[in-house]
């Protein structure tokens, strides 16, 4: 289990994250200056987040009982890294309503949160923070030490942040570059997204490019088939649709792609970029030389 996944699974954890550094290193992290300064009358203490990825960004740095509910998602399985975890919290479907009535001094949203319920609560007086999907981890590094501050917890995400760049920077890429689609759920992955983020980061093309794809998009098997990929990427959780549905029919087209690339799951979900991004790129290194 990588450090990044420990500082996951387990809040108490958290610090161990930093054991396989230097000392040097640790305690340059500890010195790092803090832009904002830290006012107990002004830290939240009852934190509701109403989006998966926020559940788990805030779940890793916030502080014992900071944080009082995350979404129905943080406990599913099939989409969050943080099940255990979440089970310790109040559960929400981001309704205002039922938001509001947990008496939230600080909400956590995504920009992609639910328009009416973000700006009712705002109506009623209530701060929300919205955050952006993360597509890269310059993106991933911002929003840690983002939540970091609104959570007033400043060097617990200086630190997380230091890992992450640590655990970055000892990964190398292969010589040679391979040829692969990103394709999970029917959907294709092209630029300006966090798998073609963690293909590149492991030294693959990624041929939703070729197509001038910007974001994800549904495509068609034989548009895969000429692209030509020596590998076949997708993540967890399995979907009905996608390759599992051409698999069950037989679909001639899928077989012909199956037979000249390698398929490779990766066995983490991919909905949300943070610090356990890292082991998607990992995960990815060792499988293209198995």
């Amino acid at each position: 289990m990588t450090t990044i996944r420990k500082a996951v699974r387990s809040l108490s954890a958290c610090v161990a994250l930093y054991r396989r550094f230097s000392a040097a290193f640790a305690l340059a992290l500890l010195l790092v200056p803090v832009s904002l300064p830290v006012d107990g009358a002004a830290r939240p203490r009852r934190v509701v987040s109403m989006n998966l990825c926020t559940d788990q960004l805030a779940m890793v740095l916030a502080a014992p009982r900071q944080l009082y509910s995350v979404t129905w998602l943080a406990v599913d399985h099939q989409v969050s890294m943080m099940t255990a975890q979440a089970e310790a919290f109040a559960l929400n479907h981001g309704k205002a309503e039922e938001i509001y009535a947990m008496r939230p001094d600080l909400v956590l949203a995504s920009t992609y949160s639910n328009r009416n319920t973000v700006n009712l609560l705002r109506r009623l007086g209530v701060r929300v923070e919205e955050f952006g999907p993360a597509d890269n981890f310059t993106d991933i590094e911002a929003d840690i030490l983002r939540m970091g501050a609104l959570l007033y917890e400043q060097s617990r995400a200086q630190k997380l942040a230091g890992a992450l760049r640590g655990e970055l920077a000892v990964l190398s890429l292969p010589r040679e570059t391979g040829r692969a689609v990103f394709y999970s759920g029917g959907l294709l992955a092209g630029a300006g997204t966090l798998p073609d983020t963690v293909l590149q980061r492991a030294g693959f093309e990624n041929l939703g490019r070729q197509l001038h794809i910007d974001g994800t998009r549904q495509t068609t098997l034989e548009n895969l088939v000429m692209l030509k990929p020596e590998y076949i990427i997708r993540s967890r959780p399995a979907h009905k649709s996608g390759f599992s549905a051409f698999r069950a029919k037989g679909h001639p087209a899928y077989a012909a792609l199956l037979g000249k690339a390698k398929e490779i799951t990766i066995p983490d979900p991919m909905n949300c970029g943070g610090v356990f991004s890292v082991d998607a790129v990992r995960f990815l290194l060792e499988a293209r030389h198995e």
